[in-house]
Order: structure tokens, then C-alpha cells, then sequence
């Protein structure tokens, strides 16, 4: 997931425990990175490569947060994380959490065994399911469910308004159809789709708070 912080000599990781807090509150075996480790960097060659250079690796090292199990790496030189990618990226932990239950012995051990068992069922499904481009189902759905997840925690926490989700919805479907995500899935397909989930979101959103102001200023 992407972010565009300005130029400072601040980082992020001078509020570490405040983003930690965040996290660590939706899903327990979330940790916070850099993202300096050479597995960032091979990553990096690789994607570029994959891409034919449209993904660089200065892009994906200096612009994008990623998972990988319990680690949610972001950029040292970003100032600030927006906390409705810190959400993002949880749930991107939890699927991992999910995926793990389905690997024998490894993924029922505990919750912190699991949620390494789970890198590879998700890693195939985001990577190769059906196709590792173009078709990318996988890929699609897995960002989709991580970002609409992001979008409901932020509504009830007043992070967003229902106008920044809606554009935050076609931003991610302009996003997952581009070279940032390997043309996951087909342009005009990803935003109806992120479009049409951004308005379920906002619509459950809005009866729950509805129902909410019912309870304590009733007619």
C-alpha cells in the first residue's frame, strides 16, 4: 500500500508506539518495521524485473508499506503513518492469521506460528492466483477486503468521512489496475468493484451510527 509523505527530518518511528498501539489493538502479534531488511531489497529486484521496470525499486522502497506475516514494514524517511493504513496493513496480518489454519501442524501451534504458517497460502493466492498479471483475482480481492476493512474501522473512528472513502475507493481501483500492483485486475472492473464496496461500507456505516444516536436520543 502506497503512501506520499513530504520531505522531513522526522520519522515515523519517533511515534512508534502510538502507530504499535493502533495495530497491536487489531490484531495482537502485529509488529511494526522498517523497511531496510535485505528480503525488502530482493523483493524490490524482483518486482521490478516482474514489471519490466514500471514498479522501481526506489518506489517500492520509499512509497509503499508491505506485510509479510507479523511485520508491517513501512519506510523509515516517512514522517508520519496515515492510521488508515496502519489498519490496512493489520489486515493484511490477519489473513495471514486465517490462511495459517490451513497448514497442518505449523498453523496450530499458536497464534504466532500461524500467522508465519499462513505467508505461504497467501503468498500463492496474492502472487500466482489465477494469474500473477492481469487477472490477478487474488491479488484483487486480498487488497479489496484490507482496504474496505480499513475503511469501516476508520468511519467509527472518525478517521474518514464518507466522501474520503468514496474517492479513497476509485484511488484503489485505479491503484490495483496499475503497474503498482502488477495490473491485478482490469481497470474499469477494480474501481466498479472498490466503488460498489465503498458504498456498501458507508450504507452499513451510516445505519449503525443511525441506530446508535436511536438508543441515546430516542423520538
Amino acid at each position: 500500500m502506497s503512501n506520499d509523505p513530504s520531505p522531513s527530518s522526522a520519522s515515523w518511528t519517533d511515534d512508534a508506539e502510538s502507530y504499535l498501539r493502533i495495530a497491536g489493538g487489531l490484531c495482537d502479534v502485529s509488529r511494526l518495521r522498517t523497511k531496510d531488511g535485505w528480503y525488502w531489497q530482493l523483493a524490490a529486484w524482483a518486482l521490478a524485473i516482474i514489471s519490466f521496470g514500471r514498479l522501481p525499486r526506489r518506489l517500492f522502497l520509499q512509497d509503499y508499506a508491505s506485510v509479510l506475516g507479523p511485520i508491517q514494514a513501512y519506510p523509515r524517511q516517512w514522517d508520519e503513518i496515515p492510521r488508515p493504513l496502519v489498519v490496512h496493513e493489520v489486515r493484511h496480518t490477519r489473513q495471514f492469521l486465517f490462511a495459517g489454519w490451513f497448514v497442518p501442524i505449523l498453523g496450530w501451534l499458536g497464534k504466532r506460528s500461524r500467522v508465519w504458517a499462513g505467508v505461504l497460502p497467501v503468498g500463492l493466492v496474492y502472487i500466482l492466483f489465477p494469474l500473477p498479471m492481469f487477472f490477478a483475482w487474488g491479488r484483487f480481492r486480498l487488497e479489496l477486503d484490507a482496504d474496505s476493512y480499513s475503511w469501516r474501522v476508520s468511519l467509527d473512528r472518525g478517521w474518514m468521512t464518507a466522501e474520503s472513502v468514496q474517492a479513497r475507493a476509485r484511488q484503489l481501483g485505479e491503484a490495483i489496475s496499475s503497474w503498482a500492483y502488477l495490473k491485478a485486475w482490469p481497470r474499469s472492473w477494480a474501481i466498479a468493484a472498490c466503488e460498489r464496496r465503498a458504498e456498501n461500507v458507508i450504507r452499513d456505516w451510516q445505519r449503525r451510527h443511525a441506530a446508535e444516536l436511536a438508543r441515546y436520543f430516542p423520538p
